[in-house]
C-alpha cells in the first residue's frame, strides 16, 4: 500500500511538472505542448511526457512560410523599383515631358535665348534623372549582394545548429534517461526559421537525426554534419553575387536551386525578373534618346549658321559590357558597339564558341543565332555589332554581352552654349517664281550626314523623251532604196527646224550631240534638253504650260521618194517614203521626270517623278508634290542663317511621337510605360499573392496551434486534476501509515 501511494505520488508530481512546464512555455516560440501519458510499470503507475505534434501540419506551416517570405521579399524589393519609376519629381517621364515642352517653346521662338536656356536646363535635368535612377538601381543591386551574404550566413548558423541538436538528440535517446522533447522543439523551431529563408524538406533517420534539404533539393544537413553556404561574384558579372555551397570538388553554384521560395528566392527572382530587365530597358531608352537627338541636332544648323553637333554626350563603347567568363581558356577580346538603336531589344546576350562554330543567345527568350561572319568579319545582331579585337575564343569559351545595362548612368548633355542648339534646318527648298505648274516644294533635309555634300542644287522638272542617238546603229541612218534620190531627215521642235541630216551625212554620235543641236535653238523653240543616265529629257525654257511637239520628216531634195526609202528618227519615228514621211510626237505639259543639278550645272541624278516621293542625292532628301509642269524648277540651297528658322527643332519635337524603338514599333514614352507597367504589374501581383498566401499561413498556424499549442484553460483543469490525484496518493500513504501504526499498537 505504501508502494502504490508513493508511485501515485511520483506519477502525479511528474504530471504536475509537465503541466507547469506547458503553462510556463505558453508564449515560447516553437514550443509543442506536452501531454502526461500514464502507463503501468508492472502494477505501479508511471508517467511520460509526450509531444503533441503533427508532422503534416508542421510541413504545411513551413511551406506556407517559405511562400509568404518569398512574396514579401519580392514585393518589397519590386515596390522600391516601382516607386522610383513613378516618382513625380525625379521620374523619367515627367522630366521627358518638361523637356519636350521646352522644345516646343523654342520652336515658337527659335531665336529666344531664354527659351533656349530653358531647353538646355531641362535637358540637363532629364539626363540627371536618367543618371539618378540608374545609380539607384545600381545601389539596389549592390544591396542585394550584401543581403544575400547576410541570408546565407543565417542559413549556415541554422544548419550548424540543427546538426548540433541532431547529435544531442541522438545522445539523449541513446542514454534512455528521458525524451528529448525540448531538443525536438528547438530543432523544429530552427527548421521553421530556415523555411523563412528558403524552401525546406526534411528526412528523419532511424537514429533520430534529421537530414535537411533546401531549395530544390540541396542538402545542408546530413546527420551530424552541416555544409556551409557562401556568396561569390558571378562567373561573368562581378557586380552580382551568386550562392555557393562547399562540396568535395570545391564550391558549387546553387543559385538556380534557391529560386522560387523563401526570402533568398525572392531576392534572386527579383534581381533576374525585375531589376536586371529594368536596368537594361532604362539603358536602352537612354541610348535611343541620345542617338535620336544627336542625329537630329546634327541635321540642323545653330544660331551661328554652323552645322549642329551632338546634343547629348554620345554613349560610347565604355558603357557596353563585354564580360569574360572566369573559366574561359582563350584570350579573345571582343568589341561590341551599337549600330542601330532602333533594333535594340534590351536583352543581354551570351556569345559562345561550340564545336560547330560561334553562336549568340539572346538571354530574354533564349533565341539562338548561329553567326556566319564572326570572327573573320564584324557581325550585327539586334542592332549590336560584334567584332574580334584580338586573341581568340577556345571551344567552350563564353562571353556575356550587356549592350544597355550601364547606359543610363553615363547619359549627359554635350551642349554648353545655347547658341549651339541647331533649331534651324540646314537646307532651304523653294519653288521658282517663274513656275507655271501646281508643284509644291517639300522640306529639304540631310538624310545621311556621312554622304552629305554641301552646295546649292536645282531640281529640274522635265519630260523623258525616249530619244536614241547611237551613231546610226539603230537610229539616224537614212536608207535610200535604189540610191536614186537625195534623201533628207529633218527634226522640228514646236514647228521650228533645229536639225537637218542629209543622206550622205553622218548620224549623231550620242544623246549629247542631239541635245546640243536642240539647245542651239532654245531661244526659238522654248525647249531645252538635258541628258542624264542614258536618257534625254525635254523641258520648256522658260517655264510654260504648253505641250512640246517633236516632228520628224523624211524628204528628198532630188529624185523621187519611195516607200522603200526609210529612217528611224532619233525620237523613235519610223519614216517610210510616201506612206509615212512625217510623224509628230506630242509631250504634254505635265512633267514625268526630274533631273537634279549642282551649282556647276552638272547633273547629279534623275528619275521618274511621283508626287510626294522622296528625292535623294548627295546625302540630301527632299520632295515635290502636286502637278509641276515640264520646265518648272525647285531650288535646294544651304540655309545661310539659323535665326528665325524652327524646322529642325520641330523635327526634334516630333521625336516624342515617332516610333523609334523596338524595330520601329514603340515611342520613347511607350518603352518607359511598358517598363513601368511591367514592374507595377509584378509588384501588384506579388501583393495580391502575398495577401492570399498570408491567409493560408495563418490558417496553417492556427491548425498547428490547435494541435501543439498550450491551452491555459485545459492546463488549469489538468493542474487541478493532478493536484487532487496527488493529494489522493498522499492520503493513501497517510491511511497506510495509520493502519501500520494500529497494527503495531495491537501487538504491543
Amino acid at each position: 500500500m505504501f508502494g502504490a501511494g508513493i508511485a501515485g505520488l511520483n506519477a502525479n508530481r511528474r504530471a504536475l511538472d509537465i503541466t507547469s512546464n506547458n503553462i510556463a512555455n505558453v508564449n515560447t516560440e516553437g514550443y509543442s505542448r506536452q501531454r502526461a501519458n500514464f502507463s503501468l510499470e508492472g502494477e505501479l503507475p508511471e508517467v511520460n511526457a509526450r509531444r503533441s505534434y503533427d508532422s503534416f501540419i508542421s510541413n504545411q506551416v513551413r511551406s506556407n512560410t517559405s511562400s509568404t517570405s518569398y512574396l514579401k521579399s519580392f514585393s518589397e524589393l519590386s515596390g522600391q523599383v516601382d516607386n522610383n519609376l513613378s516618382d513625380a519629381q525625379a521620374g523619367i517621364m515627367p522630366g521627358m515631358q518638361r523637356f519636350f515642352n521646352a522644345i516646343q517653346t523654342v520652336s515658337n521662338d527659335p531665336a529666344s535665348p531664354t527659351a533656349r536656356q530653358t531647353l538646355l536646363s531641362e535637358a540637363e535635368t532629364l539626363a540627371g534623372n536618367f543618371n539618378s535612377l540608374g545609380e539607384r538601381l545600381d545601389q539596389l543591386n549592390n544591396g542585394l549582394n550584401g543581403k544575400l551574404n547576410t541570408l546565407t550566413g543565417k542559413i549556415n548558423s541554422l544548419s550548424g545548429g540543427i546538426a548540433d541538436i541532431n547529435q544531442r538528440i541522438f545522445n539523449t535517446q541513446a542514454s534512455g534517461l528521458s525524451e528529448p522533447n525540448t531538443l525536438l522543439d528547438q530543432r523544429d523551431q530552427m527548421i521553421q526559421e530556415l523555411s523563412e529563408l528558403t524552401q525546406v524538406t526534411t528526412v528523419i533517420q532511424k537514429d533520430g537525426a534529421m537530414n535537411v534539404f533546401i531549395g530544390s533539393g540541396q542538402a545542408v544537413v546530413a546527420g551530424f554534419d552541416s555544409f556551409n553556404l557562401s556568396t561569390e561574384r558571378n562567373g561573368f558579372d562581378p557586380s552580382q553575387s551568386e550562392i555557393m555551397i562547399d562540396s568535395a570538388g570545391g564550391k558549387v553554384n546553387i543559385s538556380d536551386l534557391m529560386r522560387g521560395s523563401g526570402e533568398i528566392g525572392g531576392v534572386l527572382d527579383f534581381r533576374s525578373q525585375v531589376l536586371n530587365d529594368t536596368r537594361n530597358t532604362l539603358g536602352m531608352m537612354a541610348i535611343g534618346v541620345t542617338s535620336a537627338f544627336n542625329e537630329q541636332n546634327r541635321a540642323g544648323i545653330d544660331l551661328n549658321g554652323r552645322a549642329g553637333g551632338d546634343f547629348f554626350t554620345p554613349i560610347d563603347l565604355s558603357s557596353i559590357s563585354v564580360l569574360t567568363h572566369e573559366s574561359n581558356r582563350g584570350s579573345a577580346i571582343i568589341d561590341a558597339s551599337i549600330s542601330d538603336p532602333n533594333q535594340l531589344t534590351g536583352s543581354d546576350y551570351s556569345l559562345e564558341r561550340t564545336t560547330e562554330g560561334y553562336q549568340l543567345t539572346r538571354m530574354s527568350d533564349q533565341q539562338v543565332t548561329k553567326l556566319s561572319q564572326f570572327p573573320a568579319n564584324p557581325e550585327t545582331i539586334d542592332g549590336v555589332e560584334l567584332s574580334l579585337n584580338s586573341g581568340g575564343m577556345a571551344i567552350g569559351d563564353r562571353m556575356l554581352i550587356q549592350p544597355t545595362r550601364n547606359a543610363a548612368t553615363t547619359m549627359g548633355v554635350a551642349i554648353t552654349n545655347v547658341n549651339d542648339i541647331a533649331a534651324a534646318a540646314p537646307l532651304v527648298s523653294a519653288a521658282a517664281f517663274e513656275n507655271t505648274g501646281a508643284g509644291v516644294a517639300g522640306d529639304a533635309s540631310i538624310a545621311d550626314s556621312t554622304t552629305f555634300i554641301a552646295g546649292n542644287y536645282t531640281v529640274q522638272m522635265a519630260t523623258r523623251s525616249g530619244a536614241v542617238a547611237d551613231a546610226g546603229a539603230t537610229h539616224g541612218t537614212i536608207v535610200d532604196n535604189g540610191n536614186d534620190s537625195d534623201l533628207q531627215y529633218e527634226l522640228k521642235i514646236n514647228d521650228v527646224p533645229i536639225y537637218i541630216q542629209n543622206e550622205a551625212g553622218t548620224a549623231l554620235a550620242d544623246l549629247g550631240a542631239l541635245s546640243a543641236e536642240i539647245n542651239l535653238d532654245t531661244a526659238n523653240t522654248g525647249v531645252k534638253s538635258y541628258v542624264d543616265n542614258g536618257q534625254l529629257f525635254l523641258a520648256n525654257d522658260p517655264p510654260s504650260p504648253r505641250a512640246i511637239s517633236v516632228t520628224e520628216t523624211l524628204s528628198t531634195t532630188n529624185g523621187t521618194i519611195e516607200d522603200g526609202d526609210t529612217i528611224t528618227g532619233y525620237f523613235g519615228a519610223t519614216l517610210t517614203g510616201q506612206s509615212n514621211p512625217e510623224v509628230t510626237t506630242t509631250f504634254n505639259k505635265d512633267a514625268d521626270s526630274y533631273i537634279v543639278f549642282d551649282d556647276t550645272n552638272t547633273p547629279i541624278t534623275s528619275s521618274a517623278y511621283v508626287t510626294g516621293s522622296e528625292i535623294t542625292f548627295n546625302g540630301i532628301s527632299t520632295s515635290v508634290t502636286g502637278f509641276p509642269n515640264s520646265g518648272d524648277t525647285f531650288s535646294v540651297n544651304l540655309n545661310q542663317s539659323g535665326v528665325g528658322d524652327n524646322r529642325n527643332i520641330m523635327k526634334m519635337a516630333d521625336l516624342q511621337s515617332l516610333q523609334m524603338m523596338n524595330s520601329g514599333t514603340t515611342t520613347f514614352g511607350d518603352v518607359y510605360g511598358q517598363m513601368a507597367s511591367k514592374v507595377g504589374s509584378n509588384t501588384q501581383q506579388a501583393n495580391i499573392n502575398l495577401e492570399t498566401q498570408s491567409a493560408l499561413l495563418v490558417q496553417s498556424q492556427q491548425a498547428r496551434d490547435a494541435k501543439s499549442g498550450v491551452n491555459l484553460d485545459e492546463e488549469a483543469a489538468n493542474l487541478m486534476r493532478y493536484e487532487q490525484a496527488y493529494q489522493a496518493s498522499a492520503q493513501v500513504i497517510s491511511v497506510a501509515n495509520s493502519m501500520f501504526d494500529t497494527l503495531l499498537n495491537a501487538v504491543r
